[in-house]
């Protein structure tokens, strides 16, 4: 049973049918709207795709890092 957030009647929240609940009930019936290797398909580009974004902004702290003060230890020694 669903319960509707909006639909308040004397304090208690009334029942209300919903599409999800069909749309669950026909993936459990075996209904799926794609073959079951296509998941996994689906999930490897998904993967690649933030593995792009991500390769996208490699590097990016250092260019708007302010510049490191040079401390060369070698002058030190003289």
């Amino acid at each position: 049973m669903t319960l509707a957030v909006g639909s308040v009647r004397a304090g208690r929240l009334s029942p209300m049918p919903s599409s999800v609940v069909g749309l669950v009930s026909q993936a459990a019936a075996g209904s799926i709207p794609l073959p079951k290797y296509m998941f996994g398909v689906l999930a490897l580009v998904g993967f690649a795709l933030l593995l792009g974004v991500t390769w996208a902004f490699r590097g990016a702290y250092n260019r708007y890092a302010p510049p490191a003060e040079h401390t060369d230890d070698s002058d030190s020694h003289h």
